[in-house]
């Protein structure tokens, strides 16, 4: 379960130490048995020098980034690549970056729209943004949609690095 506290205390789940790498391509596995996501290709960019110890649940941050690809998958014109990226931008945080590259500069997307198809996916995918707002949230991160230079536009998951690194 995923639950937000009012004092900020975070998930009831206890927190262990996570690769960041495995999260992100645990995310990406589990995406293969979405039907949704069928004719969507989704492309992994995890450099062994961005993985990093996490103090985090797991299994919350492998939700979040999966539901931040099925965002992008319903919202993307169909047969663009949605890439997942992990990197360390050098301010105490990995991020887990779900984008879109090379979207025209007038596609809804850009703005943060998302062209969703019906009423039931827009509604379901507002409730998985939104859970995956609360887990970054939970684990004193943030998420933020931000627009690529270069084109297209990307949701970004920031999680704090571990203080003290486990095994991971």
């Amino acid at each position: 379960a995923i639950a937000h506290h009012a004092d900020g205390a975070g998930s009831p789940r206890a927190h262990g130490y996570c690769s960041a790498a495995r999260v992100a391509s645990q995310a990406v596995a589990t995406l293969g048995l979405d039907p949704a996501l069928r004719d969507r290709p989704v492309v992994a960019d995890l450099p062994a020098t961005s993985d990093v110890t996490l103090h985090a649940d797991q299994a919350q941050l492998v939700h979040a980034v999966a539901n931040l690809v099925r965002y992008a998958a319903h919202g993307a014109p169909r047969g663009q690549p949605i890439a997942v990226q992990l990197s360390r931008p050098g301010n105490g945080a990995v991020q887990f970056a779900v984008g879109i590259a090379d979207l025209p500069a007038n596609h809804p997307a850009v703005s943060g729209q998302w062209a969703l198809p019906d009423a039931a996916i827009a509604h379901r995918d507002e409730v998985a943004l939104y859970l995956a707002h609360v887990v970054a949230e939970n684990h004193g991160g943030s998420l933020a949609m931000e627009r690529r230079a270069e084109g297209g536009a990307r949701m970004v998951l920031r999680i704090p690095i571990a203080a003290s690194a486990g095994s991971a």
